[in-house]
């Protein structure tokens, strides 16, 4: 009775089995009734076939529409991505690939320092500069260091301009200077069969070589002090006036090389103000007449009638500017 029972529930594991892989899950509840007129031990022995051979777990995870789940899901999967079905194992990976590799878009912002603005930043400043070039323009004015008896002595406003030269850096350098300058001095005397006026001109050519000294930030406001010889060239002179009421104007004319050459000793004060990549210069010199290569006269000369034997100092006021050329 035990095996009838057992064989009976057995036949209809198995009726339910194949009833569920070919028809429809509302029809199996009626066909259940059938295998229990089978009372033979024989059906027994052919269920114990399809329960061997048939796995529980692939009806367990059908769906109600006869689908398997996992194929169910990779087709919505497939469909939502537009994947081609035929081959979604494939074409699944592909976008989990390119999804995940983030490197492409990680190297152009490894690459976006920019190297070029790092020369540009490091920036010369004038102090680092280790040559300067610049000119400078203004005014002269011949002063006279001695008085004449019986005259009385003056001067007249030149000019003065040229090109300059400066070698270093920090406090010391050393500047030389080619200038084309022009000085006058003037004589008048009055008295008893006299009337004179004379005006002595001369052009020239200054080379001053010069030690500079600054003080204060390269990159700020700064003074500074010019020391150092000069030599001068005459390229040529004229004397105007009048003498007892009669106007004359002589060209001088020189022997050679006698009376053109000079020297004497130069010293200056003055300012630079930051304008741009170089520096406005402010400045007041004084260059002091020491000899010359005239030759010696063997009678003495009267200031009156020569005012170039006349101790004097010329003084020029010149605005400059000045910018740094080159590096260390």
């Amino acid at each position: 009775m035990k095996k009838i029972c057992l064989s009976a529930v057995m036949i209809c594991l198995s009726g339910s089995l194949v009833v569920a892989q070919t028809t429809p899950a509302k029809k199996t509840t009626t066909t259940t009734t059938k295998p229990t007129s089978a009372t033979s031990t024989k059906p027994a022995g052919s269920v114990t076939k399809p329960a061997s051979t048939a796995p529980a777990a692939a009806p367990a995870t059908t769906t109600t529409s006869g689908e398997p789940s996992e194929n169910r899901l990779q087709k919505m999967y497939d469909e939502y991505h537009g994947v081609n079905q035929s081959k979604p194992g494939s074409t699944a990976t592909t976008p989990a690939k390119t999804g995940t590799t983030g490197k492409p878009a990680g190297r152009p912002a490894a690459t976006t320092p920019a190297p070029a603005p790092a020369p540009t930043a490091v920036a010369m400043s004038d102090d680092e500069a280790g040559f300067h070039i610049g000119f400078r323009a203004g005014a002269s004015y011949l002063l006279p260091l001695e008085s004449v008896d019986g005259a009385k002595l003056g001067s007249e406003v030149g000019y003065v301009g040229g090109l300059v030269l400066n070698f270093g850096r920090g406090i010391f350098s050393f500047q030389p200077e080619i200038n084309y300058s022009q000085q006058k001095i003037k004589a008048t005397a009055t008295g008893t069969n006299l009337d004179l006026s004379v005006t002595g001109i001369e052009n020239r050519i200054e080379v001053p070589l010069l030690l500079k000294f600054s003080f204060g930030d390269p990159a700020a406001t700064r003074f500074f002090v010019n020391v150092g010889p000069y030599g001068a060239y005459a390229l040529s002179g004229r004397t105007k006036g009048s003498i007892l009421g009669v106007p004359y104007d002589e060209k001088v004319t020189f022997n050679g090389s006698e009376g053109r050459i000079s020297y004497g000793a130069a010293g200056g004060l003055g300012v630079a103000l930051p304008l741009g990549p170089g520096h406005l210069t402010v400045e007041a010199r004084a260059l002091y007449h020491i000899g010359d290569n005239s030759p010696k006269a063997t009678t003495p000369t009267s200031p009156t009638e020569d005012p170039s034997t006349i101790k004097r100092a010329l003084l020029q006021g010149t605005i400059g500017y000045i910018i740094p050329i080159g590096g260390r």
